[in-house]
């Protein structure tokens, strides 16, 4: 039995190197570990005990991964950590319960579990799935290769079945026969996806199909936002486009809220952003907040990428459908009435209802503004609806020189493999690149930079088998979840039943 301080250590330290695993540090045995490590210090706990131990990890994590939030919006960071808290606090209850019921179970049925609450995390309007299990690796391309099959939450899965191997040995390390037992099933997990990730990813990043101009401006939101700075800020974009006019590219990209004005509405710089783009006959990405008039004064406010055709005398528009919850929105404040008196520094705006793509020399593509490049199900469905490349505006100004900007741009390596499309990322102050098919960046800027990058984006090829049929493992792992705390609750009421 574990004491206090020793269960407190443990519970730091499983934090921690959980933590030390994601970007920047990325020290991916951590991701293998450190489950194992939470469940060790609960195994001789009570469902209730092993509740609030989870909790306390949780919290210790999460303020320790997410603490760039606050860099954004510190009241609207507060509730971060402490919500997410419950998944690895449920997480840890649901084990115990079973556990105690059927510790082979428990053992086998822990991983998709696991999986299920990473993947219930996706879903409605306080979904943030930042950092799944399976980013750790998003650094280390042969690692992530079978992604096209998986998608992300196979990752997970496997390094969710690693940790319970882990628990099994720091439980019984005495038995030598069985020692040696777990600890070759360990690196046979671990090396296998590394060679098939060698047999697959060619020696050298292949020359993409479409040439594009990524313009990070690199305005702080100290410039951006004072007075002047929708001033500062055109001029700014206007010339850098001014220099890459006469390129080879076939599109130019800005950030998101590249211009801190509603663009499509402003008459000026409306019409000097239809002139840029006719005088120089390539088309122009920007994203802009946006709105729309519903009825006398009364507007709907969006985060919009407006593209600018020579051949068009207006803009299209794709509107973001996943706002990120305490920041760009308020949660279920369109529908309860006094959520939206609740002001925490955050935006108002309303998420778009359908996926847009825009055409480009025969080819179409989507475009992904900032935090919808963690949602695996959004890219699929770009690809499904027939994007041939993939585009992501980010305005990562917001998280400063924090490890934010990193965490969010390697979530992209794993999205260019489950679908194998190429993607071409934009942002303000840093960091813009480009994705091949395999997950490798390559002519990538640096944070606070102010740059212009040409390159070349690959086109998709074809169908992956993730992309046919999405997040199938996250999907069954949800069944065995519901079913695992339906199994339990019904055993629980039967035994007070009897008791009776």
């Amino acid at each position: 039995m574990l004491s206090k301080r020793q269960l407190y250590i443990l519970v730091y330290f499983a934090a921690l190197i959980g933590v030390a695993a994601y970007q920047p540090f990325n020290i991916w045995p951590g991701a293998l570990v450190f489950i194992a490590i939470l469940l060790f210090t609960i195994k001789d706990k009570s469902p209730k005990q092993a509740f609030i131990i989870g909790y306390a990890f949780g919290v210790i994590f999460y303020i320790t991964l997410l603490y760039w939030i606050a860099w954004a919006t510190f009241f609207g960071a507060l509730p971060v950590p402490f919500i997410l808290a419950l998944v690895p606090a449920f997480f840890c209850w649901l084990f115990r319960k079973i556990e105690l019921a059927n510790s082979k179970i428990a053992l086998i049925l822990a991983p998709f579990i696991w999986v299920a609450l990473e993947y219930i995390r996706t879903l409605g309007q306080v979904a943030f799935p930042w950092n799944p299990i399976g980013n750790c690796f998003a650094t280390y391309p042969e690692f992530i290769q079978y992604a096209e099959f998986t998608g992300v939450y196979g990752i997970s899965l496997w390094a969710s079945v690693i940790n319970i191997l882990f628990y099994i040995f720091f439980k019984n390390p005495a038995n030598l026969k069985r020692t040696f037992a777990y600890l070759g099933a360990i690196i046979f997990l671990i090396v296998t996806p590394y060679l098939y990730g060698l047999a697959v990813i060619p020696e050298e990043i292949k020359e993409g199909d479409i040439e594009v101009a990524l313009l990070q401006g690199d305005i702080s939101r100290e410039v951006k936002w004072k007075p002047g700075g929708v001033q500062y800020s055109f001029n700014t974009y206007k010339a850098m486009t001014d220099s890459v006019s006469g390129s080879e590219a076939k599109l130019i990209i800005w950030p998101e809220t590249a211009i801190p004005s509603y663009l499509r509405h402003h008459r000026g710089y409306n019409r000097r952003m239809l002139s840029m783009a006719g005088n120089s006959g390539t088309p122009i990405l920007t994203g802009s907040p946006d709105y729309t008039e519903i009825a006398p004064r009364q507007y709907v406010y969006y985060n919009s990428a407006l593209f600018y055709h020579p051949d068009k005398s207006s803009p299209e528009i794709y509107r973001k459908i996943k706002l990120v919850p305490f920041s760009e929105r308020i949660p279920f404040s369109g529908r309860v009435k006094i959520l939206k008196d609740i002001h925490l520094g955050q935006a108002d705006f309303s998420p778009g209802d359908s996926l847009m793509l825009f055409e480009l020399d025969g080819n179409s593509f989507g475009v992904l503004i900032c935090f919808e490049l963690v949602f695996p199900d959004l890219v699929r469905r770009y690809m499904k609806r027939g994007a041939d490349f993939m585009v992501t505006i980010t305005n990562d100004m917001w998280f400063g020189v924090t490890s934010g900007p990193y965490q969010h741009l390697y979530a992209g390596t794993i999205r260019a493999v489950e679908n194998r499309v190429g993607i071409a990322r934009c942002a303000n102050t840093g960091i813009s690149l480009f994705y091949d098919t395999y997950g490798r960046v390559y002519n990538m800027t640096e944070l606070n930079e102010r740059k212009i990058v040409v390159d070349k984006v690959a086109i998709n090829k074809g169908s992956t088998f993730y992309m046919r049929h999405g997040d199938f493992l996250a999907k069954w792992s949800l069944i065995v979840a519901i079913l695992s705390l339906f199994a339990i609750l019904l055993r629980d009421f039967i035994n007070r039943r009897n008791k009776i």
